[in-house]
C-alpha cells in the first residue's frame, strides 16, 4: 500500500486550492492536504468546513517548516491508518533532505 500526500496551494492558475479540495471531496478521495498558501480562504472553509486541509501552511515559511509540517501530517496520518489497520507496518524513509513515499515494510 502506497501512503499519499497532496500539497497544494490556494492561487494556482486553473483552478483554486479550494476547487481542488471541492474536486476530491466530490469524487470521494480521501488523503492527507496540506495547503501552504499566502492566501487563506477562511470564508470557503467557514461555509464548507468539512473542505479544510489537514494543515494550512502560510507563505512565507522555511524550509524547515515546511518539511516539519510534511512529517507531521505524514505521521499522524500512518498513525490513524495503523489504528484502523493495525496488520499494517509502515516506514517512512528521508533520503538528501527529499521526503519519499511511504512504503509497506515487507
Amino acid at each position: 500500500m502506497i501512503c499519499y500526500l497532496l500539497i497544494t496551494d490556494n492561487e494556482m492558475p486553473d483552478a483554486t486550492g479550494v476547487e481542488l479540495l471541492k474536486m476530491l471531496h466530490t469524487a470521494r478521495m480521501t488523503l492527507p492536504i496540506i495547503m501552504a498558501t499566502a492566501t487563506f480562504p477562511k470564508e470557503e472553509f467557514t461555509r464548507s468546513p468539512w473542505l479544510q486541509p489537514e494543515v494550512t501552511l502560510l507563505k512565507p515559511y522555511t524550509l524547515a517548516e515546511f518539511f516539519g509540517t510534511v512529517e507531521e501530517v505524514l505521521n499522524t496520518s500512518q498513525a490513524t491508518h495503523l489504528a484502523a489497520n493495525p496488520a499494517a507496518v509502515w516506514n517512512v524513509r528521508r533520503s538528501a533532505n527529499r521526503l519519499q513515499r511511504c512504503c509497506p515494510v515487507h
